[in-house]
């Protein structure tokens, strides 16, 4: 039997009034107080401008009231489909047979909303599939905005910013009909956030809405507690499961690999239903994944013993997220240690993770989650690099002012950071007293140096060529190692001029070579470092990236002489490396260097 016949046989049985063979649409309600009364002034309701009846065709399945809707409004169910003047009729959201691929097909809510209001309704906004339409952008009507502002007021403890709320309300038939999706839903909110204003009322986290004595939804116009977002608590719990349960595995960039289970971020819902599986899943991917399960563990427990609220992965330290996000997509550059936190695997061992007390995963009236947490609305201005990272250092500051006064997280007493500890960045556990000693100083993240700040470097690479001819060493690769070795002794003393010209001797460029000592302040080992990294990077980046090696970023924040990047920088280089890289930072110019001694 052909596609045609096979429509012919089903047309028959529902014409005929058979069995039912579509179900009805669960989200169709056809009750007769919500469908207009049908009066015999509405009986041409299908019918074109002759008085003759619109010719529907049915791509099945559809519910079946749309083929009563159409006959009692004067319209005409057929079996043909290619015609020019017949209406093919489909669920938008099923799938189309081959055979309609080349026609236009019109949603069955255009029957059903014509039906109930009594008009027939403009075509074109229920088309769901029209192959000679071109490819454009549908701008937003705002008809359309008001009814997405609304149905986000009706979902305020969802908040914004997530997946799950536009899933909802793209399964809306306002917005099935009119082909919009939650990405684009998601999209225009983002573009629109400050006009919703405000949200009804949720009555105590159950999901539904308070109304007031009359029946009216109540407004809230305080949206700053509505973002559903992550807490530090959760963000712990959900990495000690992962890494109790699943065994992660880390590789050489510090990423970790393992095999979940079946539904197993449906259970954790089941567990903690505050987000949905897919919210937890998704808290996994962009954001756990990168920071590294282990890592995360680890950043809670190091804040946790030195009394101080942590944050939540995406907030602890943006900077160092952001480098792990670009490693992680590009597979390059050596392994990222998180600032402060202990190499070893030491302190996740499992009864020491289980031993930690967390409280509720999400706690009323908490004024440390209050202040880490998104805002749900509020205006947030557009910082640079360098304003967000003092920005964190003060609110780090006020988490801790608050969590002085704060005995429900942390009943036992507050310990004392001395100057001297602050000093100390290496991170030392005491296994008496359990308690860390390090600086609270927002890390610093060092970015990749590929080319030269300075205008004299940069001429010089022009006039000179590369730093080094790599082809060239290769070829007595074994050679040039010894005898690099030996020229960066540190053991042994050499003024900078005599050492550019044993490196230039050696194939190193010299203005390349009064680079490395401006920047490693005329530290050899530093130097030796870096040209290693040169040559094992192919030439792609100039300097090494630890400690002690001033790479363009540290140079541009120096030039800033900003007091808290400077104390940042201090903590990561030293300030003894930071005073002296200051004198420097102004001299750039190579000649005047190689006549220093």
């Amino acid at each position: 039997m052909d596609e045609t016949a096979a429509d012919q046989s089903i047309f028959t049985e529902i014409t005929e009034g058979a069995a039912e063979l579509i179900p009805e649409n669960p989200k169709v309600d056809t009750n007769a107080s919500e469908v207009a009364v049908y009066e015999d002034g509405l009986k041409d309701l299908f019918t074109d401008l002759n008085s003759k009846p619109m010719k529907f065709h049915l791509c099945l399945p559809v519910p079946e009231h749309i083929l009563e809707y159409i006959t009692k409004g004067g319209g005409e169910v057929v079996n043909e489909y290619n015609g020019p003047d017949i209406i093919l009729i489909a669920d938008p959201r099923g799938n189309f047979r081959t055979v309609y691929e080349h026609l236009k097909i019109v949603s069955y809510l255009f029957v059903e909303d014509s039906y109930k209001k009594g008009t027939l309704m403009r075509l074109v906004d229920y088309t769901v599939h029209d192959p000679n339409a071109r490819s454009a952008l549908r701008y937003f009507t705002p008809e359309e905005d008001a009814y997405l502002f609304e149905e986000i007021r009706k979902r305020p403890w969802f908040g914004y910013k997530g997946h799950q709320i536009y899933r909802e309300i793209a399964q809306l038939d306002f917005f099935v009909a009119r082909h919009r999706t939650a990405a684009s839903l998601r999209e225009r909110i983002r573009t629109l956030k400050y006009d919703i204003k405000y949200v009804y009322l949720e009555s105590s986290n159950s999901r539904t809405l308070q109304k007031d004595s009359q029946g009216r939804l109540i407004r809230d116009y305080d949206l700053r507690r509505k973002a559903n977002g992550f807490t530090a608590v959760e963000d712990f719990l959900l990495c000690k499961d992962i890494y109790l349960n699943l065994n992660p595995i880390a590789d050489e960039h510090g990423f970790e690999s393992m095999n979940f289970t079946t539904g197993f971020f449906d259970l954790y819902h089941d567990a903690y239903p505050q987000h949905t599986a897919e919210s937890w899943r998704q808290r996994y991917k962009n954001f756990l994944s990168v920071f590294g399960i282990a890592n995360y563990l680890k950043y809670y427990i190091v804040e946790y013993r030195a009394h101080r609220a942590p944050f939540p992965a995406n907030l602890a330290n943006k900077e160092w997220m952001q480098a792990r996000k670009h490693q992680k997509r590009t597979g390059e550059g050596p392994l990222l240690y998180f600032p402060h936190v202990p190499t070893d695997n030491d302190l996740l061992k499992a009864e020491y993770l289980e031993s930690i007390p967390v409280p509720e995963p999400r706690p009323k009236n908490d004024r440390i989650l209050a202040t880490t947490a998104s805002m749900f609305l509020e205006p947030k201005p557009m910082l640079t690099q360098e304003q967000n990272i003092a920005a964190a250092a003060q609110r780090q500051q006020a988490v801790r002012e608050a969590d002085d006064h704060d005995d429900q997280l942390h009943p036992a007493k507050r310990s004392k950071i001395t100057p001297q500890d602050a000093s100390n960045s290496n991170l030392t556990i005491d296994p008496q007293i359990g308690e860390l000693h390090y600086n609270e100083t927002p890390a610093f993240v060092d970015d990749v140096t590929s080319s030269f700040l300075e205008l004299t470097f940069s001429r010089s690479r022009v006039n000179y060529g590369p730093p080094m001819d790599l082809q060239a060493i290769a070829s007595y690769k074994e050679q040039f190692d010894k005898m690099l070795y030996t020229i960066l002794d540190p053991s042994t003393a050499m003024s900078p001029k005599n050492l550019s010209k044993e490196l230039a001797n050696l194939g190193i460029q010299e203005y390349y070579s009064v680079f490395l000592m401006l920047r490693c302040n005329s530290k050899k080992s530093l130097v030796l470092e870096c040209i290693k990294n040169y040559i094992a990077t192919d030439g792609a980046e100039y300097l090494a990236r630890r400690p002690g090696i001033f790479s363009n970023k540290a140079v541009e924040w120096l030039r800033t002489r900003d007091p808290s990047l400077l104390q940042i920088l201090k903590e990561y280089h030293g300030e003894a490396e930071v005073e002296q890289q200051l004198k420097s930072v102004t001299k750039t110019n190579s000649n005047e260097w190689k006549n220093a001694k």
